[in-house]
This record gives structure tokens, C-alpha cells and sequence, in this order.
């Protein structure tokens, strides 16, 4: 019931963000690495797993560092609130940001719904994921 709940509150708040005029350059996907630079997707991880992403743009970054900043939803306001950010090098003739997220954050910070936002150039692109109990 509690992962049903969580899933719902992702949906609901992935619908409220999204904007049809706008069109996105670049997503996030979250996952489990199964090669070089392929992620097998997925958004429910397991409290302690690592959670990888790949940000995909569909033209060079053009940048040498880009922003990265975890947020973890507010279960009573169910508005997002920053948990802690950083900056991350990249190769301003790439396409592709690889990294994770080790699952030591997510022992301490709990189950939850979390969003990591990436400021690139021109546009800050958002991902959701769910972090859950181990069973």
C-alpha cells in the first residue's frame, strides 16, 4: 500500500509539471548501469542501493560543469525541498552525463520521493525517483 501511495504521489506530481509548450533538449533516466554508458531504467530503488543516471541532451552541453541539486518531497506539503546540491566537471563536447548517487545518502535520508534537477545551459531538467524499505 505504502509503495501505491508513493507511485501516486510521483505521478501526480510529474503531471503538475509538465508543461506542453515547452520542449525539453535533454531527459534524466535512473537505473541500474549495465554496460560503459547504457542504464537499464528503473525508478524504484531499494534504501542503501546506488542510484545511477544518465542525463541524454539531444545537442552538445557546452559546458565544463553543470549544477546538480537533490530535492526530497515533503510527505505533509508534498512540495519539493532542497536536501543538498554540488557541481559535477563535464566534457562541453558531450551529450551524456553519467553518475550516481550513492545509496549511503539514502541510509540517512530514509525512504521517500526524491527529484534531482541538472541546470544545463539554457534549461534545468528534473527526474523523479522513489527510494523504499528494503523488503
Amino acid at each position: 500500500m505504502k509503495r501505491l501511495i508513493l507511485l501516486l504521489i510521483l505521478l501526480l506530481s510529474v503531471a503538475g509539471c509538465s508543461d506542453d509548450e515547452e520542449e525539453e533538449t535533454a531527459d534524466i533516466v535512473f537505473g541500474e548501469v549495465v554496460e560503459d554508458n547504457e542504464i537499464e531504467a528503473k525508478n524504484v530503488f531499494e534504501r542503501g542501493e546506488k542510484v545511477n543516471f544518465l542525463l541524454e541532451s539531444k545537442s552538445n552541453l557546452e559546458m565544463e560543469e553543470v549544477s546538480i541539486q537533490l530535492n526530497g518531497m515533503n510527505p505533509n506539503s508534498g512540495e519539493w525541498e532542497k536536501i543538498t546540491s554540488n557541481t559535477l566537471e563535464t566534457n562541453p563536447d558531450s551529450k551524456q552525463i553519467m553518475n550516481g548517487l550513492e545509496g549511503s545518502i539514502f541510509e540517512q535520508l530514509g525512504s521517500g520521493t526524491y527529484q534531482l534537477e541538472i541546470k544545463l545551459k539554457d534549461e534545468t531538467v528534473k527526474g523523479d525517483f522513489i527510494v523504499e524499505e528494503k523488503e
